[in-house]
């Protein structure tokens, strides 16, 4: 309990890397018990945070790892997301791919934000590699994410992403439209 609360404290305080030992920590010391795959989620996520991309994937793994033992899917699909996105943050794209492909094909049966989040990463991935799947793929994301009521700033990323797929395909009065809403929800949420 006091590594947990040593690591929201760090979190709160900006020192993701502390959060994400600590978490970690905890985890190892639970490691038998129901809590550790959400402690090692929760490292990985402060990991990823912190710009540790090789911790956030070993977390993430450790997480996916526990949650597979229990016969919990869709918590390993969550956390594959993660390690997904630590992958393309990374860029080791061709691993990216494979995770969030995989993490997508559970989380897609009952969408939530973890949905929204693996498909944002994906879609980004493909719109940077030209793929033809970037139009689907940020047009579901931010449909998905409407559907949802997703916070402001997720929803801001999704018009992002999508502002930035239609860039690419010579779209630019859509790209500018929907640039300039991403920017009026960063704004509303004070991300400068």
């Amino acid at each position: 309990g006091m590594l947990v609360r040593a690591a929201e404290r760090a979190e709160r305080t900006g020192a993701p890397a502390l959060a994400a030992s600590n978490y970690a920590t905890a985890a190892e010391l639970a490691t038998a018990q129901p809590a550790a795959g959400e402690l090692w989620e929760r490292a990985a996520q402060a990991a990823l945070t912190g710009g540790d991309l090789v911790a956030a994937v070993d977390h993430a793994n450790r997480a996916r790892d526990h949650y597979l033992d229990r016969g919990q899917a869709r918590a390993a699909a969550r956390a594959q997301g993660t390690a997904g996105e630590a992958l393309r943050r990374g860029a080791r794209y061709a691993e990216a791919r494979d995770q969030l492909t995989a993490a997508l094909e559970v989380l897609r049966a009952d969408p939530d934000t973890a949905t929204v989040r693996a498909l944002e990463s994906l879609a980004t991935m493909e719109v940077f590699a030209g793929s033809s799947d970037a139009d689907r793929l940020t047009t579901e994301a931010l449909a998905l994410g409407q559907a949802l009521g997703v916070d402001p700033d997720t929803l801001g990323g999704l018009f992002m992403t999508r502002g930035m797929y239609l860039g690419t395909a010579d779209r630019y009065r859509e790209a500018v439209a929907y640039l300039r809403e991403s920017v009026a929800l960063a704004t509303q949420t004070g991300d400068n």
